[in-house]
């Protein structure tokens, strides 16, 4: 009986690398351990016909493991690993978003005399909410662009725009008493106070709806 080909420390590796994009792709342990199973196979055949051992690690370990797989009517649903949501980043994120928000609401506010004719209380309300909107909007697709595979995007994204309304709105009144009592300044370095005491209290918000309404998020399934 020909004994088994063994392989080096590095096949190994490789080996792991494959088997973590199925693991992270949502393959069950029992799929996983069937496609490993025809990929050591493979190998062995391989490496007794002759070929090297760079033959096989030169390839990218997701490139393969997709290609196996789909080979095997398991198509990888994805093959990047997901980022793992934290409060910190959920809380990083939203605020980005937000303040992105801000911006192109502030540039909506100054084209609005070209793009809306302000002779009906019609027009006002429709302007202001799409300023309102576009901070929400912000902090939602920063969520979905930093958690792009995250199974619970939904909720995330629904905490981060009750975080920035809410703290947008407990920002309003203090933020036009600190204007009212600095006389409505209209220079930059006087204005400053305002935005960053808004922005203070706009995260300690969005930190506490995270708090109050976080979902441990499960890790990938083995």
């Amino acid at each position: 009986m020909r004994a088994e080909t063994q392989l080096t420390e590095r096949l190994l590796t490789w080996l792991d690398a494959v088997d973590g994009t199925w693991a992270e792709a949502g393959l069950t342990r029992v799929e996983r351990r069937r496609l490993t199973v025809e990929l050591e196979s493979s190998i062995r055949e391989g490496l007794e016909s002759g070929a090297s051992e760079e033959d096989f690690v030169g390839d990218a370990p997701s490139t393969v493991a997709a290609d196996i797989a789909m080979a095997n009517g398991l198509p990888l649903r994805s093959t990047t690993p997901r980022t793992e949501p934290t409060r910190r980043t959920f809380h990083n994120a939203a605020l980005v978003g937000a303040a992105i928000g801000v911006a192109a609401a502030w540039l909506v506010l100054l084209a609005s005399p070209y793009l809306l004719p302000f002779n009906s209380a019609a027009s006002w309300v429709v302007l202001y909410s799409c300023v309102l909107a576009c901070p929400l909007a912000g902090a939602a697709i920063a969520i979905r662009r930093r958690y792009p595979q995250e199974p619970h995007l939904v909720r995330l994204q629904v905490l981060a725009v009750v975080g920035v309304l809410l703290g947008g709105l407990l920002a309003a009144v203090p933020c036009w008493a600190l204007a009212r009592a600095l006389d409505y300044p209209s220079t930059s370095v006087l204005v400053l106070p305002e935005l960053l005491l808004g922005l203070a209290i706009c995260a300690l918000v969005v930190d506490l709806t995270a708090r109050l309404g976080w979902l441990k998020q499960p890790t990938a399934t083995e």
